[in-house]
């Protein structure tokens, strides 16, 4: 164990890119759950009626799987025009970590 948080320490403590205003999103070294609205979001919530997600989720920092992107969340809940994008990120203690993309629109 003391050995798995010694090599992935390095890349705890860093950022991911896109946050609020475009500012790095900060990380914990043993939990992180942080959410945001991408600033690309091109209209208000009025008359939102449906909702999507889409996601990546990464274990041991060795495998990753999914679609995290705008376009799929959107074809999952059948949205034609996009009014919000939001997105969070869950890493706990590096091992599980989910980003995901939330779309809201008609």
């Amino acid at each position: 164990m003391a050995a798995l948080l010694t090599f992935q320490s390095g890349c705890a403590l860093t950022s991911i890119p896109g946050g609020v205003d475009d500012q790095p999103v900060p990380l914990g070294l043993l939990v992180t759950n942080v959410s945001w609205t991408d600033k690309s979001s091109p209209h208000e919530l009025k008359g939102t009626t449906k909702v999507g997600k889409s996601e990546i989720v990464n274990l041991f920092g060795l495998f990753a799987w999914g679609d995290g992107s705008v376009g799929k969340a959107a074809e999952k809940a059948g949205i034609s025009t996009v009014h919000q994008i939001d997105h969070s990120y869950l890493s706990i203690l590096t091992i599980v970590r989910v980003y995901k993309t939330v779309v809201f629109g008609e």
